[in-house]
């Protein structure tokens, strides 16, 4: 007589298996979460950079003013950014001017904040040699600071009219608007 050789798993592994799988998940899925929330403030603080960068160099290579204004035309920020080409350094959109790029809204949870050496300046205005100036002509350092949850991105912009992206806390110099 020869025995036969069942194949298979037992209601009891699968069972142990799934609960596995699920305090596996459990400790997870919260690390997701957080990964997942850095990666939006980090795309948002590297497009608003690369909105900076474009006014910058339109700015120096059409010896013309290049501006970073609030989409909605104010200073909330969390509508999105809007950079062109201002030809009248009037730190506003008018007709005929270039849109370099403009983004979207934030996503619900993350919030944006611009200070800057020029008081309530919803703008960033970059002058035909690539400096940042104020709505007087001097110099402006600005700093935009996004945030979701506990977690802050930072853009940083000097009056040179360079800008850096940064955490508070891995670099102490990622803090206030007149610390460069």
């Amino acid at each position: 007589m020869s025995m036969m050789r069942v194949r298979g798993f037992t209601l009891i592994e699968i069972m142990i298996t799934i609960v596995v799988l699920v305090i596996i998940l459990a400790v997870a899925v919260p690390n997701l979460s957080d990964l997942l929330r850095r990666h939006r403030l980090w795309t948002q603080a590297d497009s608003f950079a690369s909105a900076l960068s474009l006014a910058r160099s339109a700015a120096i290579s059409r010896n013309t003013c290049g501006a970073v204004i609030a989409t909605d035309g104010d200073a909330n920020w969390r509508q999105g950014w809007m950079a062109f080409v201002d030809a009248n350094c009037n730190r506003a959109f008018d007709a005929g001017e270039i849109r370099l790029a403009q983004s979207g809204a934030l996503p619900d949870a993350m919030t944006a904040t611009f200070l800057s050496s020029d008081p309530g300046a919803p703008y960033v205005l970059y002058s035909p040699v690539g400096y940042t100036r104020t709505a007087a002509a001097g110099p402006m350092q600005a700093v935009m600071t996004f945030a979701d949850g506990d977690h802050l991105r930072r853009v940083r912009i000097n009056a040179l009219g360079r800008a850096r992206t940064c955490e508070q806390a891995s670099d102490a110099s990622c803090t206030g608007v007149n610390d460069e």
